[in-house]
């Protein structure tokens, strides 16, 4: 398992921080610092983030993408069975977690799962989720 700052990063607050590393194809440790630089945070962040703050980063890192929300709450099972294209990228916000969904793939700081096998496939959607276009330029 990859480390950050001395530490395990399935044991950090990075969902948010990964999503966006893993998309742009910038190291963690670059993303981290992107971060904690454009939004002014202490040396004590640990990572959390909100959707302004990623958003802030990933246009920072020219990676272009398209906001669009749901207006009932569902699950991330049925968001990867029923509204994901095979091929498309999107960053995706549940319940306080943030996680990488394509070709029915799950990513976060845990590892990567089919859907039917991610830890978090019943919590629902909350928010603004972001369909990735390209990743950096």
């Amino acid at each position: 398992m990859q480390n950050l700052q001395g530490q395990a990063i399935s044991e950090l607050p990075l969902c948010g921080v990964i999503s966006v590393s893993l998309v742009s194809n910038i190291s963690l440790d670059e993303t981290f610092d992107t971060f904690k630089k454009l939004t002014k945070k202490t040396n004590g962040w640990k990572g959390r983030t909100n959707h302004a703050e990623r958003v802030k980063v990933l246009k920072h890192f020219n990676v272009k993408f398209k906001e669009f929300h749901f207006k009932k709450k569902i699950t991330l099972s049925y968001f990867v069975d029923q509204h994901t294209v095979k091929g498309k990228t999107y960053i995706v916000t549940t319940s306080n977690h943030i996680q990488v969904v394509k070709d029915g793939i799950v990513t976060d700081q845990t590892g990567s799962f089919p859907i039917s096998k991610y830890w978090a496939k019943k919590q629902r959607l909350d928010a603004t989720q972001l369909e990735i276009k390209t990743g950096r330029k």
